[in-house]
């Protein structure tokens, strides 16, 4: 008999280490709750969510001055050929002088003067720059619609391609561009910009169909 004498003494240690019945739990716990409270009620409340801070709203973006001319007019467009040519397009003033209240903005912490122009339902339009002097600075031109874009805006320095300061610009597909100039190193960022900008060439349809 004497080797179940090890087993039933780890038997009776085993025991001893059991959690009392089911029973006896549930009578503890009763006599633990105060007179007609429930185990439920007695429960801690389920701690609270943290609160969850509000979106940070964008910045806005800033704003830029526009220039918008009226809709182009039958008189406008005059006979749809001229010396036997089909006619694609004409030349409309733009209003002056230029806006400089506003048109000075902030990007990437550094001024700019930024200009929107629209002539409504135009195919495509080019900008006639003269009196151009840019300096150290830069001039910059690009669609006002994003889908239209190109990865690069074009880029005029100095007294631009000609050399002389009066030049018309690439076109630029849609009615609206943007022209910004961007000072450089010791320029004023303030007032007018260093050229003018008095003529635009709204074009109704591409080029191409004149020839």
């Amino acid at each position: 008999m004497r080797p179940f004498l090890p087993v039933l003494a780890f038997c009776l240690a085993c025991e001893a280490e059991l959690p009392p019945p089911a029973g006896e739990t549930l009578d503890a716990v009763r006599a633990a709750e105060k007179p007609g409270q429930s185990a439920a009620e007695t429960a801690p409340p389920p701690a609270e969510s943290p609160a969850v801070p509000p979106p940070v709203e964008a910045e806005e973006t800033p704003q830029t001055a526009v220039v918008a001319l009226e809709p182009l007019t039958d008189a406008e467009r005059g006979p749809s050929t001229e010396n036997g040519r089909r006619r694609v397009g004409v030349h409309r003033n733009v209003p002056q002088p230029l806006p400089v209240e506003g048109a000075w903005i902030e990007l990437d912490g550094k001024p700019v003067w930024r200009l929107l122009l629209r002539s409504p339902d135009a195919f495509a339009l080019r900008l006639h720059f003269t009196e151009f002097d840019a300096g150290v600075g830069e001039v910059r031109a690009y669609e006002g619609d994003e889908s239209r874009r190109r990865s690069e805006p074009r880029a005029y320095r100095g007294q631009g391609p000609s050399g002389d300061g009066d030049f018309w610009s690439d076109v630029f597909e849609g009615d609206t561009v943007v022209v910004e100039f961007r000072p450089g190193p010791g320029q004023a960022a303030s007032g007018a910009p260093p050229f003018h900008l008095e003529q635009i060439s709204h074009l109704w349809e591409s080029p191409l169909a004149g020839f």
